[in-house]
C-alpha cells in the first residue's frame, strides 16, 4: 500500500477531515488533499508528523507501505548509507517521539531492502 493511500484509509477510519488531520499535523487541509491525491511527496520530517497526529507508531503505519520507489534507489548499502547520512539533519529537529518513529522507519526500509 502506497503512504497517500494508508494516510487516506486512516484520516477516513478516524472520521477527521483533511482540514483536520492538518490543523493536528500543523500544515493546511490542501496540503493533506495534495499528497492523498499524489500531487506532493511529504518530507521525510512530514512523514514523521502526519504518523504521530493519526496516533499510531511508525512500526504500525510503515509495516505494509510498499517500498517499490524508494527500492530502486536505494538497492545498494552505500545509496542507503548516503541517504541515512542526508536525512540526519532531519533527525536532529524532530521530537523524541518522532526519532523513534525514524527509527522504526529505517528498520522497515532495511529489513525490505534486504540489506
Amino acid at each position: 500500500m502506497q503512504f497517500r493511500n494508508k494516510l487516506y484509509n486512516i484520516r477516513k477510519n478516524l472520521g477527521l477531515s483533511q482540514q483536520q488531520l492538518g490543523l493536528k499535523a500543523g500544515v493546511s487541509g490542501a496540503t493533506i488533499s495534495r499528497i492523498e491525491q499524489g500531487t506532493q511527496i511529504p518530507s521525510f520530517e512530514l512523514a514523521l508528523t502526519l504518523v504521530d497526529a493519526v496516533g499510531l507508531s511508525g512500526s504500525d503505519f510503515f509495516a505494509d507501505i510498499t517500498t517499490d520507489n524508494v527500492g530502486a534507489d536505494l538497492r545498494s548499502e552505500d545509496k542507503l548509507e548516503a541517504k541515512l547520512a542526508e536525512m540526519d539533519m532531519y533527525y536532529a529537529r524532530l521530537a523524541p517521539v518522532n526519532k523513534k518513529v525514524f527509527k522504526d522507519i529505517v528498520d522497515i526500509m532495511k529489513i525490505r531492502l534486504q540489506i
